[in-house]
């Protein structure tokens, strides 16, 4: 509808403003409008259909879009019967109804929007530890449970796991010690997730991981050990320490030995966690993600 409106307005622009700059104008014009209407916050914001709240999960009341609709056809329709009529009055009855619909527009403004309760409610897999994303993002269930099968693996067997990675949500605040995670971001679409897929299940895994290991503690707690369980969980993403010579040159460019040095004590230490039997691995780690969760850094286990 609003295509159509500004279709029918730039029609009669050119119809009574003889130049052939007038459309170039006009175009420009709704532009700076739409474009005002996304940064000034006044109540005649609401009347550029363009406008809506900032965060993803709003959806609109159904009115809302007869409403928006009869205001900019409205308008469409006053300044073509303005203008082709014998009865310029005829020009009234359209122009009456987008008044209207504008003082609805106005006077309710962000109102008008509502939390979608899917974006609310949680759907679960039946993993270990379960991911939980909202009904809206129902479809990156299984996107997220592939990108996360290898760190889930990995995870096995470590007691004292939190139960589940969770999707953020309005109104809910994940906290250290509840037994969930913060589930990384799938918005804005288009980074993340293109076509219900996820662009990069590397990026996801080590984003889930920093979540599980980096909790809101006051002060960092994994100390030296942070990089090499870090590194076990999450592989196969370029900023770890699983390409050694990448690592160490990495280092080599500080230009300082003890930077060199630190990161060949992490090699020595990530090469002996994966040598650790499987059991004994697994009691390892649940050891460091509990002191993680729980920000003792004294509780830390040695390797």
């Amino acid at each position: 509808m609003l295509l159509a409106g500004l279709t029918a307005v730039g029609f009669v622009v050119g119809r009574v403003v003889r130049w052939r700059g007038a459309g170039l104008l006009v175009a420009l014009a709704c532009y700076v409008l739409f474009s005002i209407s996304t940064y000034v916050g006044t109540p005649l914001t609401w009347l550029t259909p363009a406008r809506q709240p900032g965060l993803s999960e709003d959806v609109p009341a159904l009115w809302l879009a007869p409403v928006i609709a009869v205001w900019t056809g409205g308008l469409a329709l006053t300044a073509l019967t303005g203008h082709t009529a014998r009865r310029k009055l005829l020009a009234l009855a359209p122009l009456v109804a987008a008044a209207l619909a504008g003082t609805v527009l106005v006077q309710t403004g962000g109102d008008a929007w509502r939390t979608d309760p899917r974006a609310q409610r949680l759907v679960c897999d039946g993993g270990a530890p379960r991911i939980c994303v909202t009904e809206r993002h129902r479809n990156m269930l299984a996107p997220a449970g592939e990108a996360l099968a290898g760190l889930r693996e990995r995870l096995a067997g470590a007691p004292g796991l939190p139960e589940r990675f969770v999707e953020d949500r309005r109104g809910h605040r994940v906290r250290r010690g509840s037994g969930e995670v913060q589930l990384p971001m799938f918005t804005p679409l288009g980074r993340t997730v293109v076509r219900g897929e996820l662009t990069d299940h590397a990026v996801f895994a080590w984003e889930a991981t920093a979540a599980l290991l980096s909790p809101d503690c006051p002060e960092p707690v994994g100390g030296e050990l942070e990089e090499v369980v870090w590194s076990h969980l999450a592989p196969a993403h370029q900023r770890n320490l699983t390409d050694p010579a990448a690592a160490l040159e990495r280092a080599n460019r500080y230009g300082r030995t003890e930077e060199v040095a630190r990161t060949r004590t992490a090699l020595k230490k990530l090469d002996r966690l994966r040598a650790l039997p499987e059991a004994e691995r697994a009691a390892w780690l649940g050891a460091y993600l509990s002191a993680a969760q729980r920000c003792d850094s004294s509780a830390l286990p040695t390797l």
